[in-house]
């Protein structure tokens, strides 16, 4: 697991093929016109989602992860916290699915902030759980891409 501000992501860069078009690709959008969906990376297996959501409480939260992709998390606008554990550190609660790229666990682990311009990669081993509210809910615009293993 990584994280830091955006300023800093290409200092990251040689850490995956793709991660300088994706850099590239996110650094355009606009939080204030960003329309949500999905968009595809040219050349590339890789994407990005534009997410627009209100945070919500830790124990409406699920711990998920994933083993066909790398997740870099960029939050554009807002302020959420993001938990982080190791899976081996976590049960697994839903088995993985092929179709859907995704486990989901439970257990606890640590959360950390994340505010407008930070991002967090999450790697296979790296389970997280994002949206969480710090007191209150609040609307956050965030790109989630999502990078091949």
């Amino acid at each position: 697991m990584i994280i830091d501000t955006i300023k800093n992501a290409s200092q990251y860069a040689e850490l995956h093929p793709d991660l300088p078009k994706v850099l590239q690709k996110i650094a355009a959008v606009d939080p204030l016109t960003a329309k949500a969906g999905r968009y595809d990376i040219p050349d590339s297996k890789a994407f990005f989602m534009i997410q627009k959501y209100e945070t919500k409480d830790r124990s409406e939260g699920v711990w998920e992860a994933h083993r066909k992709y790398i997740d870099l998390q960029y939050v554009l606008s807002g302020i959420e916290l993001i938990g982080y554990k190791e899976i081996s550190r976590l049960q697994e609660s839903v088995k993985y699915s092929e179709e859907t790229d995704a486990a989901f666990l439970q257990g606890d682990g640590d959360f950390l902030e994340m505010g407008e311009g930070m991002f967090m990669v999450l790697y296979p081993q790296d389970a997280h759980m994002p949206c969480i509210s710090l007191d209150t809910p609040v609307s956050v615009v965030k790109i989630v891409a999502k990078l091949p293993v």
